[in-house]
């Protein structure tokens, strides 16, 4: 999965022609706890049916891409 987010943030960075100023790097899930917490989001939300509906008084926007 790693190598595959890397791939896509090369294209999306140089379509977005900020791949020389546009710096990230993948860290371990321990590194910052709080991601947790949108991962949490996201996973409920992708797996739908009674998880969405528990989570839906959290998500505000949600964006098709």
């Amino acid at each position: 999965m790693v190598n595959f987010d890397n791939q896509k943030l090369i294209e999306y960075t140089r379509a977005a022609g900020c791949r020389d100023t546009l710096h990230y790097e993948h860290k371990r899930p321990h590194a910052d706890a709080l991601l947790a917490i949108p991962d949490a989001i996201a996973w409920c939300w992708a797996k739908g049916g009674h998880w969405r509906k528990l989570i839906n008084p959290a998500v505000t926007a949600t964006r098709e891409v």
